[in-house]
């Protein structure tokens, strides 16, 4: 919960420099990448959307919060991967699986790099989320049913300004490196502890209030 702490504080931080420069706010959409085998392969890609709020706090510098709404999961192992023994009639579809909406809140630093109307950036923070629901199938690996998510995020991206600076059209990717743990493998060949990785390609229009 300590994490939950320091998201929520940085929130607050953004908040209380409201009346001190530019503040932005607007909506973004795009694909997200699903890393459903930590250090594996299998990837999933689906929709992500959500809303953000920007807040300058100097020229360059402004402290962003995200609301987001995206999918997550988890494909652990195979039977039909062998260890010394295939059984009969083995389907793939049999793995330990685990997926969920998530409603996330990520809380990040943005840099501005450059001058002018086109600028890229460069952004760092933490994220808490919760699920909105969730399916578990073949739980043959202890998966931990908390609803409750949390990490790191980063990213970068491209922005252009639009009559000014009053509308800004961007795209950016960011990659949530999820702390929780969220499943413990019955067999050590699969590591002990397996936790949520997703990447997120937007493309969003912001607007100066």
């Amino acid at each position: 919960m300590k994490y939950l702490f320091v998201v929520s504080f940085l929130f607050i931080s953004m908040l209380g420099y409201g009346q001190k420069g530019d503040f932005y706010v607007g909506l973004e959409v795009g694909p997200a990448t699903i890393d459903l085998q930590s250090g594996g392969d299998d990837k999933k890609s689906n929709i992500q959307f959500g809303a953000m709020g920007e807040y300058f706090i100097g020229k360059h510098w402004s402290v962003k919060a995200k609301l987001k709404y995206y999918e997550v999961g988890i494909l652990r192992g195979a039977p039909c991967d062998g260890f010394g023994f295939i059984p009969p009639n083995c389907n793939e579809d049999d793995r330990p699986r685990y997926k969920a909406n998530m409603l996330g809140l990520p809380v990040m630093a943005k840099w501005d790099i450059g001058n002018g109307r086109f600028k890229g950036y460069l952004q760092s923070g933490m994220y808490v989320a919760f699920e909105v629901n969730s399916d578990y199938q073949n739980d043959d690996f202890r998966f931990k049913k908390s609803v409750l998510d949390y990490g790191f995020a980063w990213g970068s991206g491209l922005q252009y300004g639009l009559y000014g600076d009053r509308f800004i059209i961007y795209i950016e990717g960011d990659y949530l490196l999820g702390l929780q743990t969220k499943a413990t493998a019955v067999n050590e060949n699969f590591g002990n502890s397996i936790k949520l990785r997703t990447s997120h390609f937007s493309m969003g229009l912001k607007m100066k209030l």
